[in-house]
């Protein structure tokens, strides 16, 4: 059993999640977004910072604060910085979450790109000039030949993930747009992207999960709560 902790950056509005299991132990993870950056020793009051952020493993001393803040030093901050920097600018993806059954969503299996062999909504960048709406229709009639007859998109967003991809020096903003079935079954539209598509109970998606896909779900959203 895993909590979060968010502890805010008083001198450097710096943020970092400090995860580990709750009531107990001396040492937490580090994330930053779905990273590991480190580890945190209470008992030493420092941060041992891990590869790629330190390949050495630099010590950074942290000085708790009242209120659940704490301030990193400026050597450790820069070192996640720069590192932050080499992903370049986040680009926008948009998933289509299509909901059948009452609890089952599509999933695709992805090949030729960045996650290739993970399970994932379909879904693309957003466009210049587009609306989410528009950009999942768009995505959904070239991934799956589905229109506005086969799926009821709803004019609502999900939560958004914060999404890093470390092999690709890739980083994404993801937001998902929700959707009903009506009639008909996907296509295989993209044969160079997509090797199958496929009907999961939410609460049992194939694995591996593309990683916004194991972000969103690891945050607790039920798209069949909306």
């Amino acid at each position: 059993m895993f909590g979060v902790r968010k502890f805010k950056g008083f001198y450097d509005d710096y943020s970092v999640a400090l995860r580990g299991s709750v009531g107990g132990g001396d040492t937490t993870t580090i994330m930053h977004g779905n990273l590991q950056t480190g580890q945190f020793d209470r008992s030493k009051d420092t941060i041992l910072l891990s590869s790629p952020f330190s390949e050495e493993g630099v010590r950074e001393q942290v000085v708790s604060l009242p209120f659940g803040l704490c301030y990193v030093r400026p050597r450790a901050r820069k070192l996640i910085e720069d590192f932050g920097a080499s992903y370049g600018d986040p680009k926008v993806g948009v998933g289509l979450i299509i909901r059948r059954n009452g609890r089952e969503v599509l999933m695709g299996e992805r090949i030729g790109s960045h996650g290739a062999r993970t399970w994932s909504l379909p879904g693309g960048h957003l466009e210049g000039g587009e609306s989410f709406c528009g950009c999942t229709l768009r995505e959904a009639l070239e991934e799956t030949g589905f229109t506005h007859q086969n799926i009821r998109v709803y004019d609502k967003l999900c939560p958004a993930t914060n999404d890093f991809f470390p092999r690709e020096n890739k980083h994404y903003v993801t937001t998902y747009v929700l959707a009903d079935h009506l009639s008909g079954e996907p296509e295989i539209k993209e044969p160079k992207k997509c090797l199958r598509w496929d009907w999961f109970d939410w609460k049992y998606l194939p694995n591996p999960l593309f990683t916004p896909i194991e972000n969103l779900k690891a945050s607790g959203y039920d798209p069949f709560k909306e």
